[in-house]
């Protein structure tokens, strides 16, 4: 009964400690939202103090070349896009595709049977015709 009355004290004392860790990461974040806005704030008033009156700078220009010639890529794609979707629109709606039926397996067998023959005589004459140019390139190499 010690044991427990113990345990229940602990357990009540880790849970007042959780409470209180919890309210205390709340103000902490809270806190850091704060500094970091503030923070924010700041640099974007010395980045406007800096440029004040003050010419573009050569990356500076570069940069905005390279957003100009984006945003006509993207107009220019739009416009495609618009004019393809008009198109589309216009077009008379698909027949429906009907499918053949496949031959039979007696049927197919014999076809593709010769098919590899034939892959197969056209690869040993190829491998020939290789061996017959590799033998003339070292003759004509020597």
């Amino acid at each position: 009964e010690k044991h427990s009355a113990t345990l229940k004290g602990s357990l009540e004392a880790l849970k007042a400690r959780c409470t209180n860790i919890k309210e205390q990461i709340v103000h902490i974040n809270r806190t850091h939202a704060q500094l970091k806005r503030r923070l924010l704030d700041v640099l974007r008033k010395v980045e406007l103090a800096r440029c004040m009156n003050q010419p573009l700078q050569a990356d500076e220009q570069v940069a905005i070349g390279k957003l100009v010639n984006l945003q006509k890529q993207l107009e220019h794609a739009k416009a495609m896009l618009v004019n393809m979707y008009e198109k589309s629109q216009s077009m008379p709606p698909p027949r429906p595709v009907h499918v053949t039926s496949i031959p039979p397996k007696e049927k197919l067998l014999p076809v593709l049977k010769e098919h590899r023959e034939t892959i197969e005589i056209m690869t040993k004459t190829t491998k020939l015709d290789m061996r017959d140019v590799n033998l003339i390139q070292t003759r004509v190499s020597q």
